[in-house]
């Protein structure tokens, strides 16, 4: 799912305030968890490579619906992985 096909609810919205802002080290360590390469990354949330580089590297603010998403995708991932 594309971040343009992410909706957020209201009790996301108040997760958002919670979560952000995301730092680059937190970003890798949630790719590292989901077992995503910065590639997968980028195809998954619909972004060029070089923005997922760029996130990662912290020269790039890593944009609060980007990090909410990343955040659920851990949340809802099967245990055990």
């Amino acid at each position: 799912m594309g971040l343009g096909q992410f909706a957020l609810r209201s009790s996301d919205r108040y997760l958002a305030d919670r979560v952000m802002p995301m730092s680059p080290q937190q970003f890798r360590d949630a790719l590292r968890r989901l077992r995503l390469s910065q590639v997968q990354a980028a195809r998954r949330l619909t972004v060029n490579e070089r923005t997922v580089r760029r996130w990662v590297a912290g020269d790039s603010r890593i944009p609060e619906s980007v990090a909410l998403l990343l955040h659920t995708w851990l949340q809802t991932r099967p245990r055990g992985r």
